[in-house]
């Protein structure tokens, strides 16, 4: 017997199924009190309903005669927690809200960069210039240097500007000076620019300076340091010289920043 068969047959005697309702009546009036009442009324129940099966007693419930029927409620379901959706392979993948752990994040600087070129010699500040040889920059912008050393106890530095220099500071280090002594100092424009002479430690030092409102022309200019003493086959590799100045070119101001060491001259 299957579950089809059970449910026609079930169907069949409910509507098949007339009650009674006078004789039904009846029996409540003379029903006993109501503890023995209430035990034959379910043992009544319990006769329709093996008579009639549940098919009967549901139409009954339905058809309103002696109003609804109270309702118990029924239990909730107990919660069920549904399994999510497992995504068909033709799918794409759902997108997801986290970047991927490998990503790396917008704002973060490249991975590796280039290191910063070393600033070449050419650019060493003044102090670091003086007293170390070899470092040479001879020429800047729109002025020309070039040391020199004459074997009677002379050094000079020429300096030439295509373009006319508004401040002008030029110093002539002679090093060692152990066994000289200083014995004059010759500038090229004595009415514009300021010599003076002082030692430093064991060098002797010549400086020359543009007066203030001045302006020393475009032009070539030979810069003097004498000294006497033990000059014969003196060894100046130690020698250096540096000048600041400032031009206008196109307008604009332009700071010279030059330096060098002399060469003996026959």
């Amino acid at each position: 017997m299957n579950d089809d068969f059970l449910r026609s047959e079930l169907q069949r005697a409910a509507a098949d199924h007339h009650p009674d309702r006078t004789a039904m009546l009846n029996r409540i009036a003379a029903a006993p009190p109501p503890r023995a009442r209430r035990t034959r009324l379910v043992g009544a129940a319990a006769a329709v309903t093996a008579v009639l099966g549940l098919g009967g007693v549901a139409q009954w419930a339905l058809a309103g005669e002696h109003g609804p029927a109270p309702v118990t409620p029924a239990a909730p379901p107990a919660a069920t927690t549904t399994p999510p959706a497992r995504p068909s392979p033709s799918s794409p993948p759902p997108a997801s809200s986290a970047p991927p752990s490998s990503a790396a994040p917008a704002s973060s600087a490249p991975a590796s960069s280039a290191p910063a070129s070393s600033a070449p010699a050419s650019s060493a500040p003044a102090s670091e210039v003086r007293g170390h040889p070899g470092d040479t920059q001879i020429e800047k912008g729109t002025l020309w240097s070039d040391g020199s050393v004459v074997a009677d106890g002379r050094s000079q530095v020429t300096l030439k500007a295509t373009t006319d220099l508004t401040t002008l500071e030029l110093t002539l280090r002679v090093e060692p000076a152990s066994g000289l002594t200083a014995a004059g100092i010759r500038t090229p424009v004595p009415e514009k620019i300021n010599a003076d002479l002082t030692r430093d430690g064991n060098a002797l030092l010549y400086r020359f300076t543009l007066a203030k409102g001045e302006t020393l022309k475009a032009g070539t200019y030979v810069f003097t340091a004498r000294y006497n003493g033990e000059i014969k086959n003196r060894d100046a590799t130690q020698d250096t010289y540096e000048a600041f100045a400032d031009t206008t070119v196109d307008d604009e101001n332009k700071r010279l920043h030059i330096y060098g060491n002399y060469f003996p001259r026959d």
